[in-house]
């Protein structure tokens, strides 16, 4: 079957389903096609077809970057410079600390393709790296079928923290957990030493629902550290006090204060509802680590790279796969009525270079309590697979 240009364009940018818009042969017809073509498309790359050429899939308004949008309430951070690389990519670099130590925002070129490029391409970009298990592969490439370029090299930085675990007594309700907390409801996967040096895991964008409690917050992300000790790598998505929009975000916490605030990723278009996928990987050789936020729904997703000081930052002895409630100039804010969050494909890595699911390590299941009345605010279900788990909401405090 042959496409035009901007038929290809549609299909790998993830504007078109493959389901047709309106009864009548010709569109069914087209509907139809258009789904062998992507099954096509995925499995060119399963089947060994990674070095074709880069389908061009951006418009000319996007070849130059773009100013930060910023959601309100935050602040945009000023870059201190932009190099250009050979193949057109560019590298953003932001002083966030204010230290001197530089923050990398990368943007593959016009015209990048994921499915085509190499796996040094893909780690350069800050993108997720290929894996080699095939049920894996096919997962990967669909989700990167509907990625498109985000030009916007913003980051936006906030007062809110999504802190370390602050553990609690008992609450006052009758659901088991296997650690009691003020801010985390969730699952972690526990080992004795420092194993764990990436994690990875999807969720529905929860809804922010009616709740009586002004200035509530809410914050789904995945991360390794921040059980035993201060130190916490993570990334993920928020809903800010007084915001009804998801922003995409991600943060790196040290003992003594160490590290930075929540930090938004502009131009990552969140909505309700959207597949979200975060992944987090450290080099410990190096402290080289990638934060990766994407909502496989828009295609749209930002990668940051920071080096970061292995023994200030890491501890990789758990991964966390967590719905909490920020804290705001240094105190707790409400927990948003999400509902519920529904987790799946939750994975860790280890140093041996195999990923996990979450269900075949040490499962540490948490609870989230209120600080002033010890009432149940979150929860996690039991796994109903050794991937898949729901978090519920109870109350906003």
């Amino acid at each position: 079957m042959g496409s035009s240009p901007s038929l290809t364009t549609a299909v790998r940018s993830g504007r078109w389903t493959g389901r047709p818009r309106r009864s009548g042969s010709d569109w069914n017809c087209l509907g139809g096609g258009l789904a062998m073509l992507r099954r096509f498309l995925i499995l060119a790359v399963l089947l060994g077809g990674l070095g074709a050429a880069p389908v061009q899939m951006v418009t000319a308004a996007d070849s130059s970057l773009v100013a930060a949008a910023c959601p309100p309430g935050t602040t945009p951070l000023k870059p201190v410079t932009t190099r250009v690389r050979g193949d057109g990519g560019t590298d953003t670099y932001y002083d966030v600390e204010h230290d001197g130590s530089l923050t990398d925002v990368p943007i593959p070129p016009v015209g990048f393709d994921p499915l085509g490029a190499t796996d040094a391409q893909l780690a350069s970009y800050g993108l997720p790296p290929r894996p080699t298990d095939t049920a894996e592969l096919v997962s990967w490439a669909t989700d990167m079928a509907s990625w498109k370029r985000n030009p916007d090299p913003g980051l936006c930085a906030t007062d809110y923290r999504a802190d370390a675990l602050l553990r609690a007594s008992d609450g006052t309700d009758s659901i088991v957990a296997d650690e009691s907390s003020y801010n985390w409801a969730g699952y972690i996967a526990e080992r004795s030493t420092n194993t764990y040096v990436a994690v990875q895991g999807d969720f529905h964008q929860p809804s922010s629902l009616s709740t009586s409690c002004s200035g509530s917050t809410l914050a789904s992300w995945t991360g390794f550290g921040g059980f035993y000790t201060q130190k916490l790598i993570q990334a993920g998505t928020a809903y800010l006090a007084g915001s009804s929009t998801p922003v995409a975000w991600y943060e790196y916490l040290g003992p003594n204060g160490a590290g930075i605030n929540l930090t938004v990723m502009s131009g990552v278009t969140v909505r309700a509802g959207d597949r979200i996928h975060t992944y987090e990987v450290i080099q410990t050789s190096t402290g080289q680590t990638t934060f990766y936020v994407a909502d496989n729904t828009t295609g749209t997703s930002k990668s940051v790279i920071k080096t970061l000081s292995v023994s200030t930052y890491y501890d990789g002895r758990t991964d966390e796969f967590i719905d909490e409630r920020l804290t705001y100039n240094g105190s707790l804010t409400p927990l948003r009525n999400f509902g519920t969050n529904g987790w799946y494909n939750t994975k860790v890595y280890t140093k041996d270079g195999t990923w996990h699911s979450l269900g075949s390590q040490t499962e540490v299941q948490v609870n989230m309590y209120s600080e002033f009345t010890g009432y149940l605010m979150a929860y996690p279900y039991t796994m109903s697979s050794t991937t898949t788990f729901t978090d519920d909401w109870v109350r906003c405090n």
